[in-house]
């Protein structure tokens, strides 16, 4: 409200009656004395006035209803994303050596040992390194990349 009665007189050119920068009724007197009126009859001034007794609101949802569901093109966050597999069962038996026929086997070849995988018969695709069919796993699980 001061601020308004300081921009008002700064406008009109005139002086700020003494007090009104600690007296709210003389600020109020002031400003219904020299603000624009309103089409409802009331000042400026009583109009912020009643604006500024009531505080802002905040919305709230209707009893009953839930948030929007997620886009589903965003990504969960904490979930990483699978990777794929290579559509053969996991190997249970601690001694099988060679390869399922007809589906190729996926390995895990730390960064570093490219040359060592390629001359073991490891292979680089898409989806990662794998050992194709007929390829001895036996070197590869000695290094541990099975």
């Amino acid at each position: 409200m001061r601020r308004f009665v300081d921009i008002l007189a700064r406008q009109k050119r005139i002086k700020p009656p003494p007090g009104y920068y600690t007296s709210g009724s003389i600020c109020r007197a002031f400003l219904e004395q020299h603000a624009p009126k309103k089409a409802g009859g009331e000042t400026a001034a009583q109009a912020s006035g009643a604006e500024a007794a009531q505080p802002a609101r905040k919305r709230r949802r209707a009893t009953g209803t839930t948030a929007p569901a997620p886009s589903p093109t965003k990504a969960v966050r904490g979930k990483k994303p699978r990777k794929p597999t290579f559509g053969n069962p996991p190997v249970k038996a601690p001694g099988l050596h060679l390869h399922d026929v007809g589906r190729n086997t996926p390995l895990r070849i730390p960064y570093g040992n490219k040359e060592v995988a390629q001359k073991l018969g490891a292979r680089y695709g898409a989806d990662g390194w794998y050992a194709p069919p007929g390829v001895d796993l036996s070197a590869f699980k000695e290094n541990g990349w099975l």
